[in-house]
């Protein structure tokens, strides 16, 4: 079987071309005669024979058997009798596959596709193209096929003719699926016997699946435990995705897949027979949806829209607000309710934090409501955080504060509001004035925030300054039905929803 390309030291060694030399000799011969010596120089061009190159020279790479052996004899080139050509006729070569030519069973002196010394390429078929290597890059090859191979050094420079001569004779098939097949990468260190990432077999689909939370910028291919040599690993070349490529995914490589973004995907690999160096099979990833909800739960607006009293729903929210045991939860859809639980978790929970919460549907204050059984924390913080509504005009925010309960709970931003003191009309209210519309600002308590010197008395203390100073600022909150019908108060969870202009 092949084995993957290991990169080897490559050595520039510059090898004298071998020629043909000329030589002058001469002849002298004198003649007396008794009044003058005559001279004459008569001379005479010979013609030697080229010196024979003495070199071995070897084909080497994932053609052989035992790939990358500098002095194996599989592919050793013939030397013709009466000039410096060497010839090898009849090597199979697949796509991908990567050669060179050793000189004397040495990495010195090499001779590859580029950076080769004092040597000529000819390809015209154009069936090989550059491969990986140091200063002397290896041949690649483009086209699955038979070759001739000749290397002439008694030219200067020398020259190496590829010749596709047909196609590939002795094709390797692998055509029995090995029935195991996982991940391996950069999340378990490339171990080729490492299962962690297993994928199962789905009988409907005849394929192979999983689904993993993966690391931004992991990277990896589908391999069998088996495959020890990396012969038929699958990787960025076996995936078929969209057009185009969706931004979190990296197949530009030729090489191994690249998942760019954090979160969780489903992977799936299509087993396909492979012929020669040309590895088959079809991978296809999907990134899920990182607000999904788990099954068996309900989402937050299917909850508001059935609103069946007593019936127990099991949802996720991120948590925009918390006032003791009442909690306010919404989604990235923009759906909220109200949540109250007593737990002692209530008092470590932090807004931004998401929640999964369990209990019986009710109606509090006018607005729907979970009366929650349990609690839990899913995870710090959301992948798609909530946004608050902007409010536009006074019109809008009396609008809002009408009977449409199902939009208690929501997180909203008023620009440019100014406040009345902290104590009207009661403890821990103030007036808040939009564009001439008042609504009334609430400060929540929570022990975490207490704790933090940024919940509560924080809040008031902020603003009793900012209504001394007259100051016009933004403001953020949960803006929640109250008791009565039209009454609505902007719940304020930290000093952090008070935004004063620097």
């Amino acid at each position: 079987m092949k084995k993957k390309l290991i990169l080897l030291p490559l050595l520039m060694l510059a090898l004298g071309a071998c020629g043909s030399s000329t030589v002058a000799s001469s002849t002298t011969s004198t003649t007396s005669t008794p009044t003058s010596t005559t001279t004459s120089t008569t001379s005479e061009t010979t013609s030697e024979a080229p010196v024979a190159d003495t070199n071995v020279y070897r084909i080497v790479g994932t053609v052989q058997e035992n790939a990358w052996t500098a002095n194996d004899d599989e592919f050793l080139m013939t030397k013709d009798a009466d000039a410096n050509i060497f010839t090898i006729e009849g090597i199979d070569m697949f796509v991908d596959d990567e050669w060179c030519i050793t000189i004397n069973g040495d990495w010195a002196g090499q001779l590859g596709f580029t950076g080769s010394t004092n040597l000529t390429v000819i390809d015209t078929a154009t069936t090989q193209g550059e491969g990986g290597g140091f200063a002397v890059k290896n041949f690649k090859t483009l086209t699955d096929g038979n070759y001739d191979i000749e290397l002439n050094t008694g030219l200067t420079p020398r020259t190496l003719t590829i010749t596709r001569v047909g196609d590939p004779i002795d094709v390797p098939v692998v055509e029995e699926d090995p029935g195991e097949w996982h991940l391996v990468g950069t999340m378990n260190e490339w171990a080729v016997t490492d299962l962690t990432y297993a994928l199962a077999y789905d009988e409907t689909s005849e394929s192979y699946k999983g689904s993993f939370e993966l690391e931004a910028d992991a990277m990896f291919k589908v391999i069998n435990a088996d495959d020890s040599t990396w012969t038929y690993a699958r990787g960025s070349a076996n995936v078929e995705t969209e057009d185009p490529v969706p931004a979190w995914l990296d197949i530009t490589s030729d090489a191994a897949v690249k998942i760019l973004d954090a979160g969780t995907y489903d992977i799936e690999f299509f087993w396909v027979a492979s012929v020669g160096a040309t590895i088959n099979g079809v991978i296809t990833i999907e990134q899920q949806d990182p607000n999904a909800l788990p099954e068996g739960y309900t989402t937050i607006s299917a909850i508001l829209a059935e609103a069946e009293v007593n019936k127990v729903y099991k949802t996720r929210g991120v948590l925009v607000g918390i006032n003791g045991g009442a909690m306010f939860i919404e989604d990235n859809t923009g759906a909220a309710i109200n949540v109250y639980f007593s737990g002692a978790i209530k008092d470590t929970l932090l807004v931004g934090n998401v929640v999964d919460v369990e209990g019986p549907y009710a109606i509090y204050n006018l607005a729907g409501e979970i009366a929650a059984t349990s609690v839990v924390l899913f995870a710090e913080s959301a992948v798609t955080p909530v946004e608050p509504v902007v409010i536009a005009s006074g019109a809008e925010l009396t609008a809002r504060m009408g009977t449409d309960y199902s939009l208690s709970g929501q997180l909203v931003r008023l620009n440019g509001v100014t406040v009345g003191p902290v104590g009207t009309p009661s403890s821990n209210n103030y007036n808040i004035t939009f564009d001439s519309v008042v609504v009334i600002g609430y400060s929540f308590f929570s022990l975490a925030y207490e704790n933090a010197s940024a919940g509560r008395t924080a809040i008031n203390t902020l603003i009793t300054s900012l209504n001394t100073n007259t100051t016009t600022f933004d403001i953020i909150g949960v803006l929640y039905s109250s008791n009565s019908t039209g009454v609505w108060k902007l719940g304020l969870p930290t000093t952090s929803y008070v935004v004063v202009p620097a």
